[in-house]
């Protein structure tokens, strides 16, 4: 009796160890993760979002390039651009665009942009980081000041690309130390006047531990569900 028990509970013991062994192995591989993707690509993909009747995307496409010229333009046309939504009464604009420098060799195309977005009142302007490639440190890079001084929010561009290169969502706060700055679509849904603080959703994640100003931090990993999409 007593063998027969001992090679039971030696059994169990090799079969949990198997157990064992198969979830880390899956969980290591990246299986279940893909999986979990495919099936969530593959639902979204059968939702088909209606368009918001009230956003409008003005690109830089081909036709612009060849109609103002090479990249970057002089920022006498965004602020005809500004001053042309501003006359039609529009909501929040978001630049996705960034303006960190000033252009020296046309100060008074700046100072033309900078009245425009003011005037406007309602204009975010995007920020992003840069990682230096010797230690590491991240620092962030903020809109020219003639610019920000005026803009009714900054917001961040940075982007949620998973392990396969695929970007499924969103860090709706990040910054360098603390999540400070809202995503640049939730900056000017902020401006909109029909989102709240409190409301954000999303996962809260950090890169890096908060505190010190070299490390880039995010929070609040949004991902649109069936569910969402289909709203």
């Amino acid at each position: 009796m007593n063998s027969y028990l001992e090679k039971a509970g030696a059994s169990r013991t090799v079969l949990l160890v198997v157990v064992v062994a198969l979830t880390l192995l899956i969980d290591f591989s990246g299986i279940s993760w893909r999986m979990e993707q495919m099936v969530t690509d593959t639902v979204s993909s059968l939702i088909k979002p209606v368009p918001a009747s009230d956003i409008a995307i003005v690109a830089i496409d081909e036709k612009s390039l060849r109609k103002y010229g090479r990249w970057p333009w002089s920022r006498r046309l965004h602020a005809r651009l500004l001053d042309r939504l501003r006359q039609a009464k529009s909501g929040p604009v978001a630049f996705d665009v960034l303006f960190a420098d000033a252009n020296g060799s046309d100060p008074a195309g700046d100072g033309l942009f900078a009245t425009a977005i003011a005037a406007h009142g309602k204009v975010v302007l995007a920020m992003s980081s840069d990682e230096d490639p010797g230690d590491g440190e991240v620092t962030e890079v903020l809109p020219y000041a003639v610019f920000s001084d005026v803009a009714a929010a900054i917001g961040h561009t940075d982007m949620a690309v998973d392990r396969d290169g695929i970007v499924r969502g969103a860090y709706l706060l990040a910054g360098a130390g603390a999540p400070r700055w809202p995503d640049l679509a939730l900056a000017a849904l902020y401006l909109s006047g029909k989102f709240r603080v409190m409301d954000i959703p999303g996962e809260t994640f950090t890169s890096q531990q908060p505190g010190h100003r070299g490390h880039w931090v995010r929070s609040n990993k949004f991902i649109p569900s069936p569910m969402w999409l289909k709203a």
